[in-house]
């Protein structure tokens, strides 16, 4: 969750599962919002504004009590970049006092504003001092190509170029994969590893130059700004909509032809996607990492406004082929004024076939508004 205000109100909902005594602390703050909730809204959801939320956790650090309060953040890098620093600042100040009994654990990728913070309290890269853990994840990548005569080197290599980063090390057995896919030999991996550039965007746009840009990119606009996680079904049926193609309508016909594959999306997203199983085993595509996303958008890549654009004239156009869809009666090519029951189930045996409409129906006029 990229949002400070959902990150400060979980850490607060943890503490107070574990010591509700704490609540107290922050109890006329809560009564005070509670009240203006309620003039303003009714009995609507209480929503506590940022600045309180940061002064409700900045009275933990008062809180006088024997027991040691953890707080750790994994992945502060993921965060919003607004405000962060100021999140930094509210999560260290927390040890200031003498009697606080708090203590802050802050994991993230390297960031300016760690190291920038005044009075920042011990600082350690996990990748130069974790050198075995690094090593064993990397060659636990490799588990089922052990028969390569330079494994160590390459490896070695790979943990190397990473530099402690998880993200780089997967991503980077990826690439190398789809190399040796491709028939490349085994006296090369190491050059072709040493000429993938170091950093995370760096290997991200080596990534993209891969794949077509005009298809990786259409792709890439559809996953990142649907309104919800696309599945996979929904998401070859989006992508077989060519969003620059002058021809307005498929035929039902050629649309059924024409279907991506799955292995086409996995292709196209060069490993910078990943198709997700959630917890009702609907697959879904996300992107890999949150900086994903935060490389597309600051890279130029891909515009809001250009990739709602995109998904409305999808979305219009897939509910045009939904739509063209007509009962003949008795081979008749009329449409037939009426429709019985017959006819209602076989249309809807043909929408069954047409996963994308779902989500079409819901937030297609959503895409359009924001063009």
């Amino acid at each position: 969750e990229a949002s400070h205000c959902n990150m400060l109100c979980s850490i607060l909902r943890q503490i107070l599962c574990q010591d509700e005594s704490l609540f107290y602390h922050f109890q006329h703050e809560y009564e005070r919002h509670k009240h203006l909730c309620r003039e303003q809204q009714g009995q609507g959801q209480l929503k506590i504004p940022f600045e309180s939320l940061k002064r409700i956790i900045r009275s933990v650090a008062c809180y006088m009590t024997e027991k040691e309060l953890y707080l750790i953040v994994d992945g502060i890098d993921e965060s919003a970049s607004q405000d962060r620093l100021d999140i930094i600042n509210l999560l260290f100040s927390l040890r200031s006092n003498s009697y606080s009994k708090v203590k802050v654990l802050v994991a993230s990728r390297p960031l300016p504003e760690l190291t920038s913070v005044s009075g920042t309290p011990a600082y350690s890269r996990l990748a130069l001092f974790d050198h075995p853990g690094m090593k064993r994840f990397t060659l636990e990548l490799f588990q089922h190509n052990t028969l390569w005569s330079n494994m160590r080197q390459v490896t070695e290599a790979i943990r190397l170029k990473a530099d402690g980063c998880f993200i780089s090390t997967v991503l980077l057995k990826k690439q190398l994969l789809l190399f040796i896919e491709q028939g490349g030999h085994e006296h090369e991996y190491l050059e072709f590893l040493n000429n993938i550039p170091n950093g995370l965007e760096p290997l991200y746009r080596f990534m993209l130059s891969r794949v077509s840009l005009r298809i990786g990119l259409g792709l890439f606009e559809l996953v990142m700004c649907a309104a919800r996680p696309l599945t996979l079904f929904e998401l070859q049926h989006a992508l077989t909509i060519e969003v620059d193609s002058e021809e307005r309508i498929l035929s039902n016909e050629v649309f059924e032809e024409s279907l991506i594959t799955t292995s086409m999306v996995i292709d196209w997203g060069c490993g910078l996607l990943k198709i997700h199983t959630d917890a009702g085993k609907v697959e879904v595509v996300r992107t890999r990492h949150s900086t994903v996303l935060e490389f597309m958008l600051s890279d130029g890549k891909i515009k809001d406004s250009n990739a709602h654009m995109a998904m409305a004239t999808v979305c219009i156009r897939y509910l045009a082929i939904c739509s063209s869809y007509v009962m003949p009666r008795d081979g008749s090519p009329q449409v037939p004024m009426f429709w019985l029951g017959e006819q209602f189930e076989s249309y809807a045996r043909f929408l069954d076939k047409r996963p994308f409409i779902n989500y079409v129906l819901r937030y297609s006029q959503d895409h359009v508004d924001q063009c």
